[in-house]
């Protein structure tokens, strides 16, 4: 099972941070605030699919539930940042 479950996250993995780094190089993404956003929430998905595919690799490594604390909380923030966009967006679209 080991290996299908490694297998199953370098499926995630790969083109999570492939999106990081092409979005990074490809988009003005910092210009505004959903781009930001955007790339914290897929940024800190890979990394959270990195974590675990290190531990699943390498075992449990100094720091890394250290490590996996931040990547979580910032999940938590970009998913509740996006919540904040998505609800400016659609009160601002019924007050018009």
């Amino acid at each position: 099972m080991k290996p299908v479950l490694i297998a199953v996250i370098v499926f995630a993995a790969l083109p999570a941070n492939l999106f990081v780094v092409l979005y990074h190089l490809t988009a003005s993404w910092w210009k505004s605030e959903f781009g930001c956003n955007l790339m914290t929430l897929l940024a800190s998905l890979a990394a959270a699919l990195d974590l675990s595919l290190s531990r699943w690799i390498f075992g449990p490594w100094p720091g890394l539930s250290h490590a996996a604390l931040f990547v979580y909380l910032a999940i938590g923030g970009a998913i509740w940042w996006r919540l904040a966009l998505l609800l400016r967006a659609q009160l601002g679209a019924r007050s018009e």
